[in-house]
């Protein structure tokens, strides 16, 4: 399993990941994976202001409160981010068509192919 991330400065430049999970993880897990992961990335670049976008309504109404974390699994990654996104001084979350997501599955695929080494750096 995996997923793909693509971290943007407001001044154009990105960081793009491809993220492998040493786990099976299912669309919605691999989704709060790639948020998490982007999070805790923006923390140590010492980012103050944040704005996430998804194409998972899922995790987007989550984050935002519009749905409810029922199932244990949910609640948990929920909680993550709720503790992640405090240290930001501006965090926003946004749900995007599939269609803006484009690079970031690319990455997931990448990132499930099992072509790559470890650690590999690809142009």
């Amino acid at each position: 399993s995996g997923a793909g991330l693509v971290l943007t400065s407001p001044d154009g430049w990105n960081l793009e990941y491809d993220l492998r999970f040493g786990f099976k993880a299912t669309n919605n897990e691999a989704e709060w994976e790639a948020l998490i992961a982007g999070l805790t990335i923006a923390k140590q670049l010492e980012v103050q202001k944040l704005e996430a976008s998804s194409d998972s309504q899922l995790v987007v109404g989550r984050v935002s409160g519009e749905y409810e974390a029922r199932e244990d699994t949910m609640a948990k990654y929920l909680a993550h981010v709720q503790s992640l996104k405090s240290t930001f001084q501006v965090f926003r979350v946004l749900k995007v068509p599939r269609a803006e997501n484009a690079r970031a599955d690319h990455l997931s695929k990448l990132a499930t192919t099992g072509e790559l080494e470890r650690n590999q750096t690809i142009f």
